[in-house]
């Protein structure tokens, strides 16, 4: 939710790949994001350096999102 950092960058400078995970359909940890749990997927694809993928144990709400 802050300044974006350089860590996927470097990563992937490093030949790593970066994969984002802890997403979660519950009220609780989409409150940064208006209740919505697909723009917290949007955050890690669309802004700054893309992440390599996403690790979620809700597939289909990622999927929407995308």
């Amino acid at each position: 939710m802050g300044t974006p950092t350089t860590l996927v960058y470097d990563a992937h400078k490093q030949g790593l790949e970066v994969y984002a995970s802890g997403f979660a359909n519950d009220l609780f940890s989409s409150y940064s994001y208006n209740y919505d749990p697909t723009a917290e997927y949007l955050q890690f694809i669309e802004k700054g350096e893309i992440v390599d993928g996403l690790v979620t144990d809700f597939p289909s709400t990622a999927s929407n999102s995308i």
